[in-house]
């Protein structure tokens, strides 16, 4: 059993780091614990193709724009999930948001929350990302995948957890 993380060690949400959905649903008396990042790695497809292309550029000039073009095209995806994934813990819930046409959304009670399952490959222990999962109550978060520094979001959990048991809030 893991103890809960002392403040320390997490790193205070921002007023300016508060995305919009969260704006939305955290309470007048709640308070932003945690807001995660996704990773730099989702980029990483793309900007490999771009390092080829200026590679390849050098020694065969007509594969240097169709290379960086492709990589370029490739940066797309990365970005618009970076740009359409929220993930916090509050004092009272996590929150997680994806999707802009096809918004999925769930805020689980902290009451409510079993477990915070992290999975990291090797590069992702190296890189500090990984995939989260929070389940709990018969419910199963889907994967968020890719997310910076998915240990902090487990600390915080367990940190909100705790707090709130302790303090009956």
């Amino acid at each position: 059993v893991q103890a809960a993380a002392r403040p320390s060690e997490l790193r205070p949400a921002r007023e300016s780091n508060v995305m919009s959905y969260l704006k939305k649903v955290v309470g007048p008396a709640e308070t932003v614990i945690h807001v995660a990042k996704v990773h730099w790695v989702v980029y990483l497809r793309g900007l490999t193709v771009i390092a080829l292309g200026i590679g390849l550029g050098a020694a065969v000039n007509e594969y240097f724009y169709a290379l960086c073009a492709l990589g370029m095209l490739m940066l797309i995806p990365g970005w618009f999930y970076s740009f359409t994934t929220e993930l916090a813990v509050t004092d009272r819930k996590a929150v997680a948001k994806w999707g802009l046409l096809r918004r999925q959304t769930i805020e689980q009670r902290l009451s409510t929350i079993d477990s915070v399952r992290v999975n990291q490959s090797i590069l992702g222990r190296l890189l500090n990302y990984g995939t989260i999962e929070v389940t709990g109550s018969g419910f199963s978060i889907t994967p968020m995948r890719d997310i910076a520094d998915p240990l902090a979001i487990r600390r915080a959990v367990e940190k909100a957890e705790f707090d709130f048991k302790n303090n009956d809030v």
